[in-house]
């Protein structure tokens, strides 16, 4: 064996060598990568599955749906925590705010709607709102009649007719509002005319 092939010999084993080391870090770099990656994926899963879960208890408050929703009464839009369950077919609700003097206030009710084949049905949330928004009135203890709807204020107290029926027209939504009221008798609405008593 010549010099030549001497040195060509070494040198090609010293260069194996340290492929095989090159190659030997960039497998444990890439083993460190992947396994820093996994546990990013971990803790993300995890915080995502707390997160779920914390929001299915949360919606689920013991069958039930609770929100936070702002509602006009009697003229000023107030911040209300409604929470609604559903027994069956039928819907309950508890409507609970602050009132304009501080005084705490919950409003009650509940009930179903019927689907096309007449099958009952739970109210649905929008279904409760509607009715929690529906025109008001009120027998104030001065004698004083009042119509609340939404940030409208009708007072009605002179205008009874004879046979204790008023008539009144509210023009503050979308669309009017007509409304035949029966002194503290009840009342029925209508978008397009009114009742007759």
């Amino acid at each position: 064996m010549t010099d030549r092939e001497k040195y060509k010999s070494a040198v090609e084993a010293v260069a194996s060598s340290k492929m095989h080391q090159l190659e030997a870090s960039d497998i444990m770099k890439n083993s460190k990568k992947t396994f820093r990656f996994k546990g990013l994926v971990i803790a993300v899963a995890a915080v995502i599955l707390l997160v779920g879960a914390c929001g299915a208890a949360y919606a689920a408050d013991l069958g039930g749906i609770q929100s936070k929703v702002q509602l006009w009464f009697q003229g000023e839009l107030t911040d209300v925590t409604l929470d609604i369950s559903n027994n069956g077919s039928y819907s309950e609700y508890t409507a609970s705010f602050t009132d304009a003097e501080g005084n705490p206030r919950q409003i009650m009710g509940g009930g179903v709607a019927y689907d096309f084949f007449g099958k009952e049905r739970p109210l649905t949330e929008e279904e409760i709102l509607e009715e929690l928004n529906a025109p008001e009135v009120v027998y104030e203890d001065d004698g004083s009649v009042w119509v609340y709807s939404g940030s409208e204020k009708v007072e009605i107290t002179d205008m009874f007719n004879e046979d204790g029926v008023c008539y009144v027209k509210l023009t503050g939504g979308k669309k009017p509002i007509y409304m035949t009221i029966q002194y503290q008798g009840g009342y029925a609405t209508s978008r397009s005319r009114y009742v007759t008593p």
